[in-house]
């Protein structure tokens, strides 16, 4: 497979190894064995594929030069060139992902989809900060509903802490292609822990602390309420709670992260 306006090596092997001319005559022709206009080959047997809208095959023929009469014949694919690479996330064709994670080691599939519609090849992926991004794998797959006809590359990525890292995918059919997307990843909160006395009297204050996990969760702040029927008050900024009458009262921190831990 060779990308319209490319060029690949080709290499005849011939044989026995010891014959005493191993030098063959390259020529290039359609699949109907008649000359093409897609294709030309040098003497050295350097394919230079033209520039295609869509799939062409070529047939490369190589002939012995010792007048054995002796050939090989090899098809050649032609593909449109690579021009783009966009990306898709969770099914919506993204400039940048943001990766609310509540548990780290998880794993989550990035796709690059390559234009135009038709071009060949694959794409290699790469993680800017593997620290914090984790490339587990990646595989080739033909596009579906919209992107029917385009080639993907879906990636298996895993963070691994909070931060920014930044994947690029590069296509394979020889136009180097990159395509760049920032992948910000926030940790979030998986259980809150409310620590501290259990009693206070009327008319004093006590503060109230508060365990988030994971230790590694981007965002520990948390927001203090109180039921409103309770014995007591409680500030939402500092959990200072302030007793108001005799009785119970429930005081609940809850991550501000949006995760709804608490």
């Amino acid at each position: 497979i060779v990308a319209g306006g490319k060029a690949i090596q080709l290499a005849a092997n011939v044989l026995p190894a010891n014959s005493t001319n191993k030098t063959v005559t390259w020529s290039v022709k359609g699949v109907d064995g008649n000359s093409t206009q897609y294709a030309t080959i040098s003497a050295a047997g350097l394919l230079t594929a033209k520039t295609v809208n869509s799939r062409v095959d070529v047939v490369v023929m190589a002939v012995a030069k010792d007048g054995s009469g002796k050939f090989a014949e090899h098809t050649v694919t032609i593909l449109p060139a690579s021009s783009r690479i966009t990306f898709e996330y969770n099914g919506v064709i993204v400039k940048s992902i943001a990766m609310d994670v509540a548990n780290l080691g998880s794993t989550y599939d990035v796709t690059a989809i390559i234009s135009p519609q038709g071009a060949g090849g694959d794409v290699t992926w790469k993680s800017s900060n593997t620290a914090v991004l984790e490339l587990v794998n990646s595989k080739s797959a033909e596009g579906d509903g919209d992107y029917a006809g385009y080639k993907t590359s879906i990636a298996t990525v895993r963070p691994l802490k909070a931060g920014t890292a930044t994947l690029t995918a590069t296509t394979t059919d020889g136009t180097k292609v990159a395509g760049y997307i920032t992948v910000k990843i926030s940790v979030l909160t998986a259980d809150v822990t409310v620590t501290g006395a259990t009693e206070v009297l009327v008319g004093q204050r006590i503060t109230l602390g508060a365990t988030v996990l994971p230790a590694g969760a981007s965002n520990k702040s948390v927001v203090w309420s109180a039921d409103p029927n309770g014995a007591a008050t409680v500030n939402q900024l500092t959990g200072v709670v302030t007793g108001v009458k005799a009785g119970t009262a429930t005081i609940k921190a809850t991550a501000s992260d949006g995760s709804g831990s608490y």
